[in-house]
C-alpha cells in the first residue's frame, strides 16, 4: 500500500489540534494525491474532509499549517518520505480517520484508520494585544495558569480563510507576551495562543484575532526584464513586477539602472554607469532610454521599490545599440610631405565613444581649386592615422578632407586642410605668330604655358639658322641648323623681336618657359624667313 505506519505525532496538542504523521510511499512515479476524511463514527457524517496534493506541498515545506476542520495542509514531501496534517477539532471526543491514496502511476489505495479520542479542553487563553512590524508581530495576551503557551502565528491566502503556513513561539508559562519573528512583510496573518496544563495534560486555544504586518522593501527584483534597440540611440526597457512572494507592499516605482561597456588602458572591458538612474512611477512596466552612444554594448538592470525603499536589482539584460556613423571627425590633420605629384597627411583618430559602432576606416577625399573635375577619395584602415595620396597635379592647391566609415556610411568631415604640390618644369607655351618684320628682324609671340606646373621665372626663345632650306617658310622635321642664340623675355613678357639676321635667311626657332625647376616643354620649331630688299 502507497500508505503506511499511520501515528499520532509525539508532538500532538491534546484537546483540540492533532497531528497525524505517515508514509506514503511509490516507488514507480511518487504519491499524487492523499484524500482523508473525519467522522464522529464510522457510519456517520463526515466532519471534516480535504485532499493533499503533491503540487501544494512545497508551499508548507518545513513549516506547520492550521486548518480548520475542513482544510488541510501538507507539511513534508510525501513522495517517498513522511506526511502530516493538522487540524482542529472538538474537545474530548472520538473521531473516526480515513485515507485514499492515489500514486502518480495510477496505483491507489484505501487506508480506514482508528478511532482517535481528543482529550478535555482546559481554560483558552485571551489575545490582548497585536503590534507590528515589518517582519514579526508582537502578541500580548491574559491567561489563568498555565505551564507553557505556544504563539501560533499563520499566514493568510489572499481571499480566503485557509491558512499557508504557520510559524511558532514557545513561551514559558510565567510570560504573557511573545514576539513572533521571521514573518513576511505586508501579510496578514492570523493568530492565537494555546494554553498547556502540563498537571492536567489539558490545553485550550484562544479565540483568533487578526494582524498584518507593515511594508517592507521588496526581497526580489523584476522579471523578465529585456531590452530592443530603436534608431536614434535609443533602447526600449520591458520588464515585469517582482514575483507577489516578494514584493513585500504595493510597488510604487522603479528604477532602471544603465551601463556602458569601456575598454580600460589593458584593453579589457569594464562596465561602468552610463548615465543617472531612471526612476519609473509603477504600474509602468517601461522605460525608453536616449541620450546613448550608437554601436556600443549596453546591460539594462532593473530593481523596484516599496515606499520603504528599494528591492535588489534584477540580473543584467546585455544589448548593443544600433550603429550610425562616426558622431566626429578626425582632428588635427596636418600635411606630413609634399612631393610634385604626391601629398602624405596625417590625423588623430576618432574617440572610441564617437564611432557609433565598429570604425571600417577613414576616407580622405580631396578636390583640386584649380580644375574641379579633378578630385577623388581613397579610403585607409581604422588603425591608420595617415594616408598618402598620389598622381596629383603639380603646382596646384588641393582641399583635403577626412572622415571617419561605419556601416552606416561615413561621418562629418574634418576642417579642410589647403595643401600645394611643389614645382614642375612647366608646359610648353603657346606659339602666337612668328613673322618677318625687316630683312633683318622677326617678330615672335607666343601665350603662356597651360600648364604652369609653378611660378614662370622667364621665357627662353632659341634662334636657329637653316643650313639647308627650300627658300620659303615652312616647317621641317630634320632641317641642318645651327644655334645662333638664346633670348631671354621676363615672365610678364609674350613678344619679342630678334634683330641682326641676314637677309632673306630661313630661322627656325623654338620658345621654353622656365620655373625653379628647370626647362620646360617646347614649343616649335617655327621656321621663318627674312624679307629680301628690292633692288633700286
Amino acid at each position: 500500500s502507497p500508505i503506511r505506519d499511520l501515528k499520532l505525532c509525539s508532538e500532538s496538542r491534546t484537546g483540540l489540534v492533532f497531528t497525524l504523521e505517515f508514509k506514503a510511499e511509490d516507488t514507480e512515479s511518487g504519491i499524487e494525491k492523499v484524500d482523508w476524511t473525519i467522522a464522529k463514527t464510522k457510519t456517520s457524517p463526515n466532519v471534516g474532509e480535504g485532499t493533499i496534493n503533491s503540487q501544494v506541498q512545497a508551499e508548507c515545506s518545513d513549516e506547520s499549517c492550521y486548518c480548520a476542520v475542513d482544510r488541510v495542509c501538507l507539511l513534508k514531501t510525501f513522495t517517498s518520505g513522511l506526511g502530516s496534517l493538522k487540524s482542529f477539532l472538538d474537545a474530548e471526543s472520538s473521531f473516526y480517520l480515513k485515507l485514499e491514496a492515489k500514486s502518480r502511476s495510477g496505483l491507489s489505495s484505501v487506508w480506514d484508520g482508528e478511532s482517535l479520542q481528543t482529550k478535555p479542553a482546559g481554560i483558552a487563553p485571551e489575545l490582548t494585544s497585536l503590534t507590528s512590524s515589518w517582519r514579526s508581530l508582537t502578541v500580548k495576551w491574559s491567561s489563568s495558569f498555565a505551564t507553557r503557551f505556544i504563539v501560533i502565528a499563520c499566514r493568510k491566502q489572499l481571499g480566503s480563510n485557509q491558512c499557508l503556513t504557520c510559524a511558532e513561539v514557545s513561551v514559558d508559562g510565567l510570560k504573557r507576551e511573545a514576539d513572533v519573528p521571521i514573518l513576511r512583510p505586508n501579510t496578514e496573518y492570523k493568530v492565537q495562543i494555546e494554553a498547556f496544563d502540563d498537571t492536567k495534560d489539558q490545553s485550550a486555544l484562544s479565540k483568533a484575532d487578526e494582524a498584518k504586518t507593515l511594508e517592507d522593501a521588496p526581497d526580489g527584483p523584476p522579471i523578465d526584464v529585456t531590452a530592443v534597440s530603436l534608431p536614434g540611440k535609443e533602447v526600449f526597457v520591458t520588464w515585469k513586477p517582482p514575483v507577489l512572494f516578494n514584493r513585500n507592499g504595493i510597488i510604487r516605482k522603479y528604477e532602471v539602472e544603465v551601463e556602458v561597456e569601456v575598454e580600460t588602458e589593458d584593453g579589457l572591458g569594464q562596465w561602468v554607469l552610463a548615465q543617472a538612474k531612471i526612476d519609473v512611477a509603477a504600474p509602468r512596466t517601461n522605460a525608453t532610454v536616449e541620450n546613448l552612444f550608437a554601436g556600443r554594448k549596453y546591460r539594462m538592470r532593473v530593481a523596484a521599490a516599496t515606499t520603504v525603499g528599494l528591492g535588489p536589482v534584477s540580473d543584467p539584460f546585455e544589448i548593443t545599440t544600433l550603429e550610425d556613423v562616426p558622431d566626429e571627425p578626425p582632428t588635427n590633420v596636418s600635411r606630413v610631405s609634399v612631393t610634385k605629384t604626391s601629398v602624405t597627411i596625417s590625423w588623430k583618430a576618432i574617440p572610441r565613444d564617437s564611432h557609433n559602432g565598429i570604425l571600417l576606416g577613414y576616407s580622405v577625399s580631396y578636390f583640386s581649386q584649380r580644375d574641379d573635375n579633378d578630385n577623388d577619395e581613397t579610403t585607409v584602415g581604422d588603425t591608420q592615422t595617415s594616408a598618402t595620396i598620389d598622381g596629383l597635379a603639380p603646382f596646384t592647391v588641393y582641399v583635403f578632407t577626412v572622415s571617419g566609415v561605419t556601416s552606416k556610411g561615413r561621418g562629418p568631415a574634418s576642417d579642410d586642410l589647403l595643401v600645394q604640390t611643389k614645382e614642375d618644369v612647366p608646359g610648353a607655351p603657346s606659339l602666337d605668330r612668328a613673322d618677318p618684320v625687316s630683312s633683318t628682324a622677326i617678330s615672335i609671340s607666343w601665350d603662356p604655358p597651360k600648364e604652369p606646373r609653378g611660378e614662370i621665372l622667364e621665357y627662353v626663345v632659341s634662334v636657329f639658322a637653316v643650313l639647308s632650306s627650300s627658300g620659303r617658310r615652312r616647317r621641317s622635321s630634320s632641317p641642318l641648323l645651327r644655334l645662333i642664340a638664346n633670348y631671354t623675355a621676363d615672365r610678364d613678357s609674350s613678344v619679342i623681336v630678334i634683330s641682326n639676321l641676314t637677309e632673306g635667311a630661313n630661322y627656325s626657332i623654338l620658345v621654353r618657359a622656365r620655373t625653379s625647376v628647370g626647362l620646360g616643354s617646347v614649343i616649335g620649331p617655327y621656321y621663318v624667313q627674312t624679307l629680301r630688299q628690292i633692288p633700286g
